[in-house]
């Protein structure tokens, strides 16, 4: 007989709405994780849902679920791989473009007055 202890968690991200809610597979377990930044120290985990193999409703996480040493790694890596593997939005892009334009300007006149 076999012993399906988990060595190694296995991760997967099974699906995000509007990139803020986050499925993610980790062993047996699926975690429900809400983010609207990149996951940090200052990250709320007492946000996360569980839902576990055997029943289908999400519960909130406890504090033993939390105290698991592979647990935090593994949701911040998926999440934040999956944000970062997203196309950025136009806004954030119209940003850039927009201070790189006023970086050049501020370059440009401060040289012309030398």
């Amino acid at each position: 007989m076999t012993n399906s202890n988990f060595c190694k968690p296995f991760r997967e991200l099974i699906k995000n709405v509007d990139n803020k809610i986050y499925y993610v597979r980790l062993g047996p377990k699926t975690y429900i994780v809400k983010s609207e930044t990149k996951l940090d120290d200052f990250f709320q985990w007492s946000i996360i849902l569980v839902i576990d193999p055997k029943s289908d409703q999400p519960r909130a996480i406890t504090s033993d679920e939390l105290a698991v040493t592979w647990l935090k790694p593994n949701l911040k890596a998926v999440v934040n791989y999956s944000k970062a593997s997203q196309p950025p939005s136009k806004k954030l892009v119209l940003m850039r473009h927009k201070a790189k334009r006023e970086a050049r300007e501020k370059y440009a006149t401060s040289w012309k007055s030398r």
